[in-house]
């Protein structure tokens, strides 16, 4: 069956995500409200199969849960931290009539148990919401089926209201001390901290920050800065005695 185009879309943003985590550049999940997972791309698996056996599914297939003991675990799953809505959209027609409960856990610990009403036909697909507190950054999210065999997971959306933002204090020029402290006090956090060479920047300054100074960002985000390590060891005395005047 053909893909809708949403979903293309999605997997990009997802990469996107990655590829800017894995670069060392800051993520923010506060702008994205409603982040899709697909239950195939789960990055830990234990007796779950990914199949297209059943119709109706959205992307490329959906996870098959196995019986009891059988685990289904997101380990990259951003947030804004706080509040949060867990959809699953799934499909759950086993001959038994049974619920086949299974066991909710965010960040490792348990927060509920998912019994999914029955959808008629393993072609019918249905969602099961589950509230739950997400920290800022990455969560983990793991199904773990406790009883009879699983029901099938197509989809795992994330829906989360964004967060108030906020300017960015400008810290440029400040001694990283000062710099720091202001920080702190407009409610954001020090991020990664690195140190270069300049010949305009006093040593102990601050030569530039991310995000920049007066950008609008939510409370707990990183702000990473560069702070001067002064005239390189290679410049004469003459010349940065000069640098120092300028």
């Amino acid at each position: 069956m053909k893909k809708p185009n949403n979903i293309q879309t999605l997997k990009k943003i997802r990469l996107w995500f990655f590829l800017c985590l894995i670069s060392g550049v800051s993520v923010f999940a506060d702008a994205m409200t409603n982040v899709i997972y697909e239950g195939e791309s789960a990055e830990e698996m234990i007796g779950v199969t990914v199949s297209t056996h059943e119709s109706g599914f959205l992307g490329d297939s959906y996870a098959d849960f196995g019986r009891a003991g059988s685990s289904l675990k997101w380990t990259r799953v951003f947030s804004g931290g706080g509040s949060a809505t867990l959809s699953f959209r799934y499909a759950n027609a086993c001959g038994d009539k049974s619920f086949r409960p299974t066991e909710l856990y965010v960040n490792n610990i348990k927060v509920s148990t998912i019994e999914w009403p029955l959808t008629e036909l393993w072609t019918i697909w249905k969602t099961q919401e589950v509230q739950v507190t997400l920290r800022r950054g990455i969560n983990t999210v793991e199904l773990r089926q406790i009883t009879y065999a699983g029901p099938n997971i197509d989809q795992m959306t994330v829906i989360s209201s964004p967060a108030e933002l906020k300017p960015v204090p400008d810290v440029t020029g400040l001694y990283r001390e000062a710099a720091q402290a202001n920080i702190i006090s407009a409610g954001m956090v020090i991020g990664k901290v690195t140190t270069e060479y300049s010949t305009t920047v006093a040593a102990g300054m601050v030569i530039r920050q991310k995000p920049d100074g007066g950008s609008l960002q939510p409370d707990g985000c990183p702000i990473d800065l560069v702070i001067s390590l002064g005239p390189p060891e290679t410049l004469g005395n003459a010349e940065r005695a000069f640098l120092a005047l300028i």
